[in-house]
């Protein structure tokens, strides 16, 4: 389990990311074209992906691909450690942006 080195607080932050991610491409694929409702969702996870900034790539791949953040700082050629510090890094800009 990815999350298993984390807080709970950080895991689920992890979990209500890739939830909000998950919930956006399902309905965004529902339809070509989008609705009100999924134009403001686009906005939101655009808005909070540009606000992690480079952080937002470990949030991708850890909270909606359910990559290891240890594999996703290995293939970055970084110690495996480093992305549990990273992710942990991100999850509190993340908890920061959304006032948790």
């Amino acid at each position: 389990n990815h999350t298993s080195e984390l807080t709970t607080h950080e895991a689920e932050l992890a979990e209500a990311l890739g939830q909000n991610l998950l919930s956006y491409e399902l309905r965004v694929r529902a339809r070509p074209e989008l609705s009100d409702e999924q134009a403001v969702l686009r906005h939101r996870l655009t808005e909070v992906l540009r606000r992690m900034g480079p952080l937002a790539g470990i949030l991708i791949q850890v909270c909606l691909c359910d990559e290891a953040a240890r594999d996703w700082a290995t293939l970055r050629g970084d110690a495996p450690q480093a992305g549990v510090v990273v992710l942990r890094l991100a999850l509190d800009a993340l908890a920061d942006y959304w006032k948790l």
